[in-house]
């Protein structure tokens, strides 16, 4: 099955929408589709127009019911559940995903993704359709369309967010071991307990 991006996006680059790889949920036409934040989020905004183009390119066929702010699950538990084929579709942050599948968590970095321009050109070029092929074979989730939220920068409340070669003094918190080691690499001496 091939899938096409037809949904606009927003802003910049944090939440996906995936598909369970089980098509035995499919027999239904009215798909149950989570989302971890709340209505009037990106995420919601993302599904209204998701739900908007099923029903047009299928006809009314096919339709979907948001359950937004968790209502089943955490963002993480419905990557599993879309995997396993008990949950038809998940809205989420793109760093929900990473543990099943690492090689995402590329766009979670600081400073990777730097305009609107870049975030589209990785997430719907050749690097963005590996991406996809990986969450397939690692997690059994399909992203099926991409929504841009917010670029990860470094900030702290002293001073504004400064380019990579002039940060080796500034020590920033993370919150996930991936990044650890990422700065790491970067000779930065990153503090695990958070972000600062």
């Amino acid at each position: 099955m091939k899938y096409k991006n037809n949904i606009s996006t927003a802003v910049s680059l944090t939440a996906a929408l995936v598909i369970g790889s089980c098509t035995s949920s499919f027999a239904a036409t009215n798909w149950k589709i989570a989302g971890g934040d709340s209505e009037g989020s990106s995420q919601h905004a993302f599904g209204l127009k998701f739900v908007e183009q099923l029903e047009a390119k299928t006809g009314g066929e096919y339709t979907g019911t948001l359950f937004m702010n968790s209502q089943l699950g955490s963002e993480q538990d419905t990557v599993v559940e879309a995997g396993l084929g008990t949950l038809d579709f998940s809205i989420l942050a793109i760093n929900n995903v990473t543990p099943f599948s690492p090689t995402v968590g590329i766009f979670t970095l600081p400073y990777v993704i730097q305009s609107l321009d870049e975030a589209e050109l990785l997430t719907q070029g050749e690097v963005g359709a590996e991406l996809v092929e990986n969450t397939v074979k690692d997690a059994g989730v399909r992203i099926v369309g991409w929504a841009y939220t917010g670029f990860r920068v470094l900030t702290n409340s002293s001073s504004q967010s400064r380019p990579w070669k002039i940060c080796k003094s500034y020590r920033p918190g993370t919150e996930e071991r991936n990044h650890d080691r990422y700065l790491q690499g970067l000779g930065w001496q990153p503090d695990a307990n958070g972000m600062v």
